[in-house]
């Protein structure tokens, strides 16, 4: 018996304490273990509901995760346990952008700043506020006191290069970029070769290159145009594409060899991230490379498509309607309202929702024939479109490579690659922009692109 209560007693007197706990939580959360620093945080806060730095951290950690909601709510409990912390006021600035809470965002980094002026976080976060809100000049000036505290904050020159990006101002824009390399949330992108890395300035003449996507499907679509004035530099070239890409850039021009990414490389001179192409090259508005239809289907693959759909009755119009990001994204029931008897329509999206299925299976003019592009193998049929509607996802940046007629209905603050306020894509000659007039207005950017496929005889130039 006394052995046992021995054992018992030793037992309670091991049970980590409730700060024991959140250490041994936070260094889970810092190795990058989400999942269970996530548990253990929730394990201190069922001890001790009013634990600030744990509310503060697992707010963190679910604006992580993507659940910015839940970190608005855990943010707000920990400033009302605790008012005078600068950082967790900024964190939940980032949490209130990502529900389009905007101005109160900008209200909680001022509160931040107040509290600490030198709080790089806060004017960095306020910098995004302002530039959510499109006020861009003040969100320049939050980013230039920013990088006064701290002249080598990476979070905020690459903040700054995007708005620099948006506003056309390429050169400032391009160099900034490059900062992503000290975030820690490209590491797994960044590549640490023995081989220097090539950004314009030594020649490439009888050099192999590798150039390598390290981003999105999008990206590599975008940027995969410079392999040609890669080539021109005198440069063999290999070019490395995430693989559901590889089958479908293989008459791309410029690369002698392409990779999916993980196959064995060979020898090479130098290497270039695809994204860092634009700053080698000095890249500005006016220079921007827009070769119509650099990217080209197998003959043969479109030939089988064409077959199988016959001949076409009526224009064809391929509709993507949901992106990664809530605010690039159309409701299906507001995208539906252009569609029209005057032609066929293609669903090409991917991961469509259990409600936005049954709603599209309710609608069976529109053919699920190449739903989701899974692996761009149905690309072919996107060929055979004589009009894409998409909203800012890959098959809009392969539909603007592919030279096909496309459509982008696009956020009031959208990615900075389309700009600002103008119509067209630099990028894409074959583009037209639909801008939102305000935040979250996406029936005024249906009802202008419905109106121009019901205009009187408009919707027949798109015709085969």
């Amino acid at each position: 018996m006394l052995r046992r209560l021995q054992a018992l007693f030793g037992r309670a007197q091991a049970r980590p304490s409730v700060d024991e706990l959140f250490q041994q939580a936070l260094a889970l959360h810092q190795r990058g273990e989400l999942g269970r620093a996530e548990r253990l945080y929730g394990s201190v806060l069922a001890l001790d509901p009013r634990h600030f730095p744990a509310l503060n951290f697992l707010g963190i950690l679910a604006s992580q995760t993507s659940r910015p909601q839940l970190a608005v709510e855990l943010l707000s409990k920990a400033i009302a346990v605790d008012p005078g912390q600068a950082g967790a006021h900024s964190n939940l600035a980032l949490a209130l952008n990502a529900v389009g809470r905007g101005r109160e965002a900008v209200e909680s980094c001022d509160r931040a700043i107040a509290l600490d002026p030198a709080c790089v976080e806060a004017h960095s976060n306020r910098g995004n506020s302002l530039w959510g809100l499109g006020r861009r000049d003040e969100a320049l000036e939050s980013y230039a006191r920013a990088l006064a505290v701290d002249p080598d904050h990476a979070q905020t020159h690459w903040n700054e290069g995007f708005l620099r990006l948006q506003l056309g101002q390429f050169e400032a824009g391009w160099a900034k970029q490059e900062w992503r390399w000290q975030l820690p949330h490209m590491a797994a992108s960044r590549r640490d070769f023995a081989q220097p890395l090539w950004l314009g300035q030594e020649s490439l003449a009888g050099k192999t290159i590798l150039l390598h996507g390290e981003q999105g499907l999008g990206d590599t679509i975008q940027f995969c145009r410079y392999a040609k004035l890669v080539a021109g530099l005198g440069a063999s070239v290999v070019l490395e594409v995430q693989k559901p890409l590889k089958g479908l850039l293989a008459t791309l021009e410029g690369p002698s060899l392409l990779l999916a990414h993980g196959e064995p490389l060979p020898a090479f001179d130098f290497h270039c991230p695809l994204m860092s192409l634009p700053l080698a090259f000095n890249t500005t508005l006016t220079t921007i490379p827009a070769p119509r239809g650099y990217v080209r289907c197998d003959p043969s693959a479109v030939a089988h498509w064409r077959e199988k759909l016959g001949p076409p009755a009526l224009p064809r119009i391929g509709l993507v309607w949901q992106g990664t990001a809530a605010n690039k994204s159309v409701p299906l029931a507001q995208m539906l309202e252009v569609v029209t008897p005057a032609a066929q329509f293609f669903s090409f999206q991917q991961d469509v929702s259990p409600a936005d299925q049954a709603l599209l299976d309710t609608h069976p003019e529109i053919r699920q024939d190449a739903a989701g592009l899974r692996n761009f193998a149905d690309a072919p049929l996107l060929a055979l479109m004589d009009l894409v509607i998409s909203v800012d996802t890959s098959v809009a940046h392969l539909a603007g490579a592919m030279d096909r007629p496309t459509w982008v209905p696009l956020p009031y603050n959208p990615d900075w690659r389309w700009l600002l306020e103008r119509e067209d894509c630099p990028w894409y000659p074959g583009m037209q922009l639909f801008r939102q007039p305000v935040p979250e207005d996406w029936g005024s950017v249906v009802g202008r692109m419905a109106g121009e496929l019901r205009r009187p005889g408009n919707i027949s130039k798109y015709g085969t």
